[in-house]
């Protein structure tokens, strides 16, 4: 996890890791795919804040086991989970929900 960490910010890239492996991830999406994943977000955000449900965030890193590390674009985490978390750090085990908006490019395998 510290080589992870210890990748240098470039802009337009972001990283994964899935099983150890480390996964570039363009960090530019289309306009199209930001309009559905601002839209949206918006959306879960009014209606998770109006019912103090929890926390939506954007494209927020979680470490879901020592070798893996996903950033959906969109992620839900319970209210009652969030006494559990240190703001200043990278969640660790999955979101309660979370979603990535498929782009053209994207392979099948890149959706699994």
């Amino acid at each position: 996890m510290e080589q992870y960490d210890a990748l240098p910010d470039k802009e337009g890239l972001k990283y994964e890791l899935d099983a150890g492996v480390l996964i570039t991830v363009l960090a530019s999406p289309s306009l199209f795919h930001n309009m559905i994943r601002d839209r949206l977000g918006m959306k879960l955000y009014a209606f998770v804040e109006e019912r103090k449900l929890g926390l939506v965030s954007w494209e927020t890193d979680f470490q879901l086991s020592e070798a893996t590390v996903r950033i959906p674009d969109l992620s839900f985490i319970r209210a009652d989970r969030l006494q559990e978390l240190d703001a200043h750090l990278r969640p660790q085990g999955a979101p309660d929900l979370a979603i990535e908006i498929a782009s053209p490019s994207d392979k099948p395998d890149d959706l699994a």
